[in-house]
């Protein structure tokens, strides 16, 4: 069985390889009966004095029938199905020209990958320049220095999310978010993998 735990915290001092007994104990079962585990979501919690990592966790247990309706009704348990994300439809005239995207922003470069993915070879521009130069002249511009406005905040590899916390519109419940973390996974980020 599928299951999605909601506000599963952690200590500072306890460590993620821990969660399956955490998990074990919340639903009240032996851990030899969580078979899998993926954070679905991870944030912090720093409103009290201890601050806490809080995560949303896909769990596959092995549960006998006489105990799903009691680990359903728990705080934050509900079963999960995994959504496959809307397929997006793909055009089937081709084109004379190669499709230009505008900014390596995070938007911009999963267009051009979903669209290089589609057979096309897309032309992606950016004002900017690389992220490692932005952080310099960003910095460099907050320590009282001129404003470059090829090279800042707004314009550059990585878009205006570089220097803030991307919250602006994540999509949360979008099941496209899977397909994103995965792909950004895939290519080096830290991921979602089992524990």
């Amino acid at each position: 069985m599928r299951l999605l735990i909601r506000n599963v915290r952690l200590r500072l001092d306890q460590d993620e390889e821990q969660l399956p007994e955490i998990v074990a104990q919340k639903l009240g079962i032996r851990s030899r009966l969580v078979r899998d585990i993926k954070i679905a979501r991870k944030a912090w919690d720093a409103r009290r004095e201890e601050v806490r990592a809080v995560y949303n966790l896909e769990v596959k247990v092995d549960l006998k029938s006489s105990l799903v309706d009691r680990v359903l009704r728990l705080p934050g348990v509900s079963a999960y199905a995994p959504t496959e994300p809307t397929a997006i439809k793909l055009g089937s005239r081709p084109l004379r020209f190669a499709p230009v995207v505008i900014g390596m922003g995070p938007a911009g470069l999963f267009c051009a990958l979903a669209l290089a993915q589609a057979g096309y070879r897309p032309l992606v521009l950016e004002r900017g320049r690389d992220v490692d130069q932005r952080v310099r002249d960003v910095e460099e511009f907050w320590r009282g220095g001129p404003i470059d406005p090829e090279s800042n905040v707004q314009f550059g590899e990585g878009g205006a999310g570089t220097f803030s916390d991307g919250k602006l519109t994540t999509r949360i419940g979008d099941s496209r978010v899977a397909r994103v973390l995965d792909t950004l996974t895939e290519f080096g980020a830290p991921g979602r993998s089992g524990i």
